[in-house]
C-alpha cells in the first residue's frame, strides 16, 4: 500500500509542478514559491491519506467508488455513445460502479486468504 501511495505522490508531485511552471509563465520567483509551498502539502497530504487508509479501509473504497462512478459518467456522457447509452446511464453506472469495487473487495479477500 505505500508504494502506491509513494508512486501516487510522485505523480501529484510531477502534476503540480508542471501546473506551477505553467501558471509562472518564466517567472522564476512565483515558480520558486509555487512549489516551495506545494511539493511538501502533497507529501505530507499523502502521508496523512496514507495512515488514514491503513486506519479506515472503507476510504480505499470509497476512493475506487468516485472514480468508477467518474469512468462510467464519462462513457456515457462520450459524443460518440451518449445517443444509445443514454436510456441506460444510471444503470450503466450503477452496475459499473458497484462492480470495480465489488471486484476490489473479492480480489482483497483472496489474497488476506492466501497470506493466513
Amino acid at each position: 500500500m505505500t508504494v502506491v501511495v509513494a508512486a501516487a505522490g510522485f505523480g501529484l508531485v510531477t502534476a503540480s509542478v508542471l501546473a506551477i511552471a505553467a501558471v509562472a509563465k518564466g517567472h522564476w520567483l512565483i515558480l520558486i514559491i509555487g512549489l516551495a509551498i506545494s511539493i511538501p502539502l502533497v507529501v505530507f497530504g499523502a502521508s496523512i491519506l496514507s495512515k488514514l487508509m491503513n486506519r479506515f479501509p472503507i476510504i480505499v473504497y470509497i476512493g475506487a467508488a468516485l472514480i468508477a462512478y467518474t469512468a462510467a459518467e464519462m462513457i456515457v456522457s462520450d459524443v460518440k455513445l451518449a445517443h444509445y447509452l443514454a436510456p441506460y446511464a444510471i444503470i450503466i453506472k450503477i452496475v459499473v460502479t458497484v462492480g470495480v469495487v465489488g471486484l476490489g473487495y473479492i480480489k482483497k479477500r483472496r489474497l488476506s486468504k492466501k497470506e493466513k
